[in-house]
């Protein structure tokens, strides 16, 4: 636990397990924004990405995968800006920002931005991605 205040400078991050890195001059690069690496004793991993107006590849650069504590991604931008498919449990669903997707410990999932403007952020309960 971290009892004292800290202001942090991101770091971007290249490599993600189950996520291959997508190629479009739309899609900006990765950053960190809190984890273990920046605040020791962190117990959040927190990313986000920013996504530029247009649509992005239609490839999934994400595999379904699960982890053993809670998720949460934030789609962020003006009404219906940012466009996004999500997949929890097999089930695949469109969603649009403003929104939040709440991912309980032990579900599948996989998340795919296919239209922006916006950004999406990751919580990830743990202080490392794992």
């Amino acid at each position: 636990m971290i009892d004292r205040p800290a202001i942090l400078k991101s770091v971007t991050q290249e490599h993600l397990k189950f996520h291959d890195e997508p190629r479009s001059p739309l899609i900006g690069p990765r950053y960190v924004m809190l984890g273990s690496e920046l605040l020791p004793g962190a117990e959040l991993y927190i990313t986000m990405r920013s996504y530029g107006a247009g649509s992005l590849p239609d490839e999934s650069n994400v595999s379904a995968h699960v982890h053993d504590t809670r998720q949460i991604f934030l789609l962020l931008g003006e009404q219906d800006s940012l466009h996004a498919w999500v997949s929890l449990d097999g089930q695949k669903s469109h969603v649009t920002s403003p929104a939040l997707i709440w991912v309980p410990a032990g579900i599948m999932h996989a998340l795919q931005v296919i239209k922006g403007p916006g950004i999406a952020l990751s919580i990830l309960e743990r202080g490392t991605y794992a």
